[in-house]
């Protein structure tokens, strides 16, 4: 079950380690500060909680960050060459400025608290399932085989830089000398994904900054490649 609490209020009872006060630092240093908090009250495997920055006047996108799956180390892959940098990720989402993310009936539908369902679970899986997630790689649905959500066509996502807290924000390194990478959570369509098999992630990711996309999740964007089998006989 999950929960959404004022972390910023007076009362509140959580009680982070030292590596989530450092994130929870360094989100307030390039996002804003952070004032909800999402946790899991029984974690199967490493507890992750969700850091939410909320939308403001001049900020009209909410920022959610994982704080947690950084406690393990990921199973990364030897043959990576920049191994040491991947063994310690977090993962980010933002959602616009009208996403009743407070609103507790609202986001008992499944067209609204998807984004968490889907940070909760994807932060988990490297410790589950003993593997890793780094920028470049491709995660279908694995809730179903259906769409991400009733609400749009995307059907997986794509790991890729965040964008909005700037360079600095992609990389902290705790006082006890832990790399942290911080990873976007991308949904993308399936014709995103072909064209990402077939082109490659750099392909995909210089066409999402061309169009200026950003870690904030909109349902109704259109899809920014074309039949991919078409610009492969295409050249």
């Amino acid at each position: 079950m999950l929960n959404i609490e004022d972390h910023s209020a007076p009362d509140s009872s959580f009680e982070f380690t030292e590596d989530c006060e450092e994130i929870q630092g360094h989100v307030e240093r390039h996002i804003g500060p952070v004032k909800m908090l999402c946790y899991e009250q029984e974690p199967d495997t490493v507890r992750v909680d969700i850091l939410i920055v909320p939308a403001t006047s001049d900020r009209n996108f909410h920022y959610l960050v994982t704080s947690g799956m950084s406690s393990l180390p990921m199973l990364a892959d030897p043959q990576n060459t920049e191994v040491e940098c991947w063994h310690f990720s977090e993962l980010v989402m933002a959602l616009p400025g009208d996403w009743p993310l407070f609103d507790v009936k609202k986001m008992q539908n499944e067209r609204w608290n998807f984004p968490i369902r889907h940070l909760n679970f994807l932060s988990r899986m490297p410790h589950k399932y003993d593997t890793w997630l780094s920028v470049g790689h491709s995660i279908p649905n694995f809730e179903s085989k259906k769409r991400i959500t009733s609400d749009c066509e995307m059907d997986g996502f794509i790991i890729d830089y965040p964008v909005l807290g700037g360079e600095n924000f992609r990389n902290y390194e705790t006082r006890a000398g832990k790399k942290i990478h911080f990873c976007g959570l991308y949904p993308v369509y399936k014709k995103e994904m072909q064209y990402k098999l077939r082109h490659g992630f750099s392909a995909l990711s210089e066409t999402f900054r061309k169009n200026n996309l950003t870690e904030i999740f909109y349902p109704k964007r259109p899809c920014l490649v074309r039949n991919p089998v078409m610009s492969w006989l295409l050249g």
